[in-house]
């Protein structure tokens, strides 16, 4: 009997082990999100949960990606604009360098000014590339997260996004389709 409680126990801890490494199998819009996963918080208090009463706008980038640096100021203004309605995360991710990325930020105040910013580390080894670049199938940035009531709302790309979209998220009217026609009508 102390023998089956035992592999009981140890399967136990076992499962519970395996869950806790993975926060989120897939993510996609409509999906669920209440923990934040591991990271470094360069700027800013961190976050290792979303509040159910707050909006996130999760921007990720890195040093090396120009698209990425040539979207910071469009995404600077909106994070100016709607720094009381919207929590903006700027996630660093695939690199390793943690003293270039420090450097980056030191020398671009104005990009991360209304910004909580975080860094994680090296592609396949980050617990943010793992829990959240992977299940929401992101092989490519800058990529931005919209999050509202612990659910994705749209994944996009910020070159994308506009004040329309953001003013709509806060409504918490904000629909995919509704996204995709701001992006088409805009593209006109």
């Amino acid at each position: 009997m102390k023998k089956i409680l035992l592999i009981c126990a140890v399967a136990l801890t076992a499962a519970q082990t395996l869950s806790a490494q993975k926060l989120y199998s897939f993510l996609d819009v409509g999906e669920p999100v209440n923990q934040y996963p591991a990271a470094t918080w360069l700027k800013g208090n961190g976050i290792t949960a979303f509040d159910q009463d707050k909006t996130y706008l999760i921007e990720l980038w890195a040093t090396w990606c120009k698209p990425c640096i040539k979207s910071m100021p469009h995404m600077s203004a909106l994070a100016a604009k709607f720094k009381d309605k919207i929590t903006f995360i700027s996630q660093g991710v695939w690199e390793s360098d943690t003293a270039k990325v420090r450097q980056f930020i030191a020398d671009n105040p104005a990009f991360f000014a209304n910004n909580l910013v975080a860094f994680d580390g090296e592609k396949d080894k980050s617990p943010f590339d793992r829990h959240w670049l992977k299940p929401s199938g992101t092989f490519g940035i800058p990529r931005t997260f919209l999050i509202r009531n612990n659910k994705i709302v749209w994944i996009t790309n910020p070159f994308d996004l506009t004040e329309e979209h953001l003013q709509l998220l806060v409504e918490g009217k904000l629909t995919v389709d509704q996204a995709k026609a701001i992006v088409q009508k805009n593209k006109s």
